[in-house]
């Protein structure tokens, strides 16, 4: 009898810890939502690296910082249903947070650069990033990629490995645009039982080493900007979107950030809004730039200034993440912001935050 007992014990284990086989039906698809979960604490670069056959990964101890949903769109829900709902036939598209962040630097030098989305096909062979949508100075273009990104070939097996390379470019002549160009190697390197806040599941680990230059253009001018990373995937099984994903950028300011599939957690977003102003005190020559430094990436912004007796110059507004102000009467100032995700919202104050007088001096910045 303890001899059975012994063997229906080791099956039950080894079926718990048996390979995976991911297809394309197990990654998110169009119009799904996927909560998660954020932080830049909880797993150092050497956990990170840490892979091999039947491994359990244990990140139970992973505490949020900040949660949002990321939203799978559908083509023609995008401002760029011609060039990739009609013309290109994308799957879904998905909001590039990080481009968007760099896209700001443009702004700097006259042109708006702005919603962008990367669109991708999803077959039972391949999920393929076709290019992005960029908004140039308020006129959707496509950057289409040739040679296409292709980030998985499907069925994903524990030993694959593929190489990939990328370019595009998307630009109004005179005015700029963005261009990227790299490469993408990929390998499946690990399998067993992953651990999170979430729950724990049978996987596959993906690591994928991207070097990657994405170049600003103002008009005949180019400045690429590196963006080398390695990202670490664990996938499971009708999950549809990552257990696990840790991208670790490289250089001086190389970073670790994480993010989990997660449920609904309220605390995540305490504290999520958060600012800094140019200058405390000022007088009416001055401009005052309100800096957002919110956690994560907030969909909208919401200023709110007491008393309102404001101005928003340089193109700006009381929904801009960093708006330029100038004060029309002398007192002291309460600055709030209301930030809001697609999972939550928060908002701060800061009372009698600026002090403002010599108000009859003149500020010739145009509203």
């Amino acid at each position: 009898m303890k001899t059975i007992f012994t063997f229906i014990c080791l099956l039950i284990s080894s079926l718990s810890f048996a390979q995976i086989s991911i297809l394309n039906t197990d990654i998110p698809r169009v119009n799904d939502t996927m909560r998660y979960s954020e932080t830049t604490i909880g797993i150092t670069a050497a956990q990170a690296a840490k892979t091999g056959v039947d491994t359990v990964w244990d990140f139970t101890n992973l505490k949020p910082v900040t949660q949002d949903i990321e939203k799978y769109y559908a083509p023609s829900a995008t401002p760029y249903i011609l060039q990739f709902g009609i013309l290109n036939a994308a799957t879904y598209g998905i909001k590039d947070d990080a481009l968007n962040a760099l896209a700001g630097f443009g702004s700097v030098s006259g042109i708006k650069i702005e919603n962008v989305y990367g669109f991708y096909k999803n077959t039972s062979s391949a999920n393929v990033l076709m290019g992005r949508g960029i908004t140039v100075s308020g006129i959707p273009l496509a950057m289409n990629f040739s040679p296409r990104d292709t980030v998985y070939k499907f069925p994903l097996n524990f030993g694959d490995r593929d190489t990939t390379y990328f370019k595009g470019t998307a630009t109004i002549p005179s005015v700029g645009g963005l261009s990227q160009q790299g490469r993408r190697i990929t390998k499946v390197d690990g399998w067993g039982l992953i651990k999170t806040p979430y729950g724990q599941f049978n996987c596959i680990r993906i690591r994928t080493d991207i070097t990657e230059t994405d170049s600003l253009i103002i008009t005949t001018l180019k400045i690429p900007i590196p963006n080398n990373r390695t990202i670490y995937t664990w996938y499971a099984k009708n999950e549809h979107y990552p257990i696990l994903e840790i991208t670790q950028t490289t250089g001086i300011a190389g970073t670790l950030t994480i993010r989990y599939k997660d449920i609904n957690r309220p605390e995540a977003f305490y504290s999520a809004a958060r600012f800094n102003a140019s200058r405390t005190t000022a007088s009416g020559k001055d401009t005052v730039n309100l800096i957002s430094t919110s956690t994560g990436s907030p969909k909208s912004y919401q200023w709110t200034i007491t008393p309102n007796t404001v101005s928003f110059v340089g193109g700006t507004s009381a929904t801009t993440n960093n708006p330029r102000v100038i004060f029309n009467a002398g007192g002291v100032y309460t600055i709030k912001l209301k930030v809001i995700y697609e999972g939550g919202q928060d908002d701060t104050t800061r009372l009698d935050y600026i002090k403002v007088q010599n108000v009859g001096l003149i500020n010739t910045e145009k509203i």
